[in-house]
């Protein structure tokens, strides 16, 4: 709303606008069975999910500087998931990361991000997604500031506009680069990252932990599949009724 205002130099009241992103209980399940496994064949309970790119560019860490964090939040303690829509074939094996690239839908990298103590990112979709689960987060925002772009209370933005004299200039397109054609308001010191990461994952929260009533509802769902393999499908629908009631 903001950028729209300024495109007409329009003053546009501020208002605090929060995302919403509701996890079925089926999903809860597979993002808490995802971050039991992760953990369990990591030596850390500390678990971090890098979303490893944008769609744009200009909005994107160079390759060499995300491999650097990651390697980075690796020796600092954490345990380090990276997700993304299609493999990643650049990551080397490094101890407690995990490549999860082109290997869980966005719904399934959902799941396991409201299970993460913190999340690194870009300023894309899973970082909206981030600020929806409240799910502390460290992110840059690029050409974009900070109030036009993030929803989320913790969070830490750590772009770094004295690289740039123009900043922010809100273009999709940047003539101002580092030797890595890496746009140079996204150039940050790696240690600024894993610092702001220690801040992030000190912000207590509620994690969406499976419950009781959960597996209730689950074994309910299996019952119903169980029995209406045998049944007919006018019985199959009262079965259904009856425990859409018990709901």
């Amino acid at each position: 709303i903001k950028v729209f205002g300024s495109h007409f130099d329009m003053e546009i009241p501020s208002k605090e606008y929060k995302l919403d992103y509701i996890l079925s209980n089926k999903e809860k399940n597979i993002g808490y069975s995802l971050y039991k496994k992760i953990l369990s064949e990591s030596t850390s309970g500390k678990l971090v999910v890098f979303c490893w790119a944008a769609s744009l560019e200009q909005r994107t860490w160079s390759t060499k500087l995300r491999l650097e964090v990651i390697e980075a939040l690796s020796n600092a303690g954490y345990a380090v998931v990276v997700t993304h829509g299609a493999p990643i074939a650049v990551i080397p094996k490094i101890p407690n990361v995990f490549n999860y690239g082109g290997k869980l839908s966005l719904r399934d990298s959902a799941a396991l991000l409201a299970f993460a103590d913190t999340c690194i990112a870009p300023d894309t979709g899973m970082f909206h997604i981030a600020s929806a689960l409240n799910v502390p987060t460290v992110s840059y925002m690029g050409p974009f500031p900070e109030d036009m772009r993030a929803t989320g209370k913790s969070l830490s933005v750590i772009n770094t506009p004295g690289n740039c004299s123009i900043f922010p200039c809100r273009s999709y397109s940047c003539m101002n680069r580092n030797d890595e054609r890496m746009p140079r308001c996204l150039d940050v010191p790696i240690s600024k990252v894993v610092e702001q990461a220690d801040k992030m994952v000190l912000i207590h929260r509620d994690k969406p932990f499976p419950s009781s009533e959960i597996e209730i509802e689950e074994s309910k769902e299996v019952k119903v599949r169980e029995t209406t393999k045998t049944k007919s499908p006018v019985v199959r629908q009262t079965i259904k009724r009856a425990v859409a009631k018990t709901k």
